[in-house]
């Protein structure tokens, strides 16, 4: 049983090394495109505005006295779990949940790279 916990650890950190992979080729073949370039620039300020906002609750959760308890309890929590099988369930969806995540940006990665390069030149200039 003391080797289960390691290995869906590394099973997570595999999946999320397999995501990361996965983000990185999807946007460099989102590059390749002026239509997903522009995307790519949405998806980047999106994440940008993201990252502020969960620092503005992270940080009202540091200052808030009520958000403080909840965050006191749920580690309490979090400790009592670690000691059963809800941890080992946790784990488990977590990677079934990145698994599917992977496959997707796969399939979205391989169907924008099966489209040939589009000519940037002649995007601008009409048909006459």
């Amino acid at each position: 049983m003391m080797d289960e916990p390691k290995g869906e650890k590394r099973e997570v950190r595999a999946q999320l090394n397999r995501l990361a992979a996965n983000l990185k080729a999807t946007l460099a073949a989102a590059r390749r495109s002026p239509q997903l370039r522009r995307l790519q620039n949405e998806l980047e300020e999106g994440l940008h505005e993201v990252q502020a906002r969960l620092k503005e609750a992270l940080d009202e959760v540091a200052t808030s006295p009520p958000l403080q308890r909840v965050r006191q309890e749920a580690q309490e929590l979090a400790e009592r779990a670690r000691a059963g099988e809800l941890e080992g369930q946790m784990r488990r969806e977590l990677v079934q949940l990145l698994e599917r995540m992977n496959r997707a940006l796969e399939e979205t990665r391989q169907s924008w790279e099966a489209v040939p390069e589009q000519d940037t030149k002649g995007e601008d200039q009409g048909s006459g």
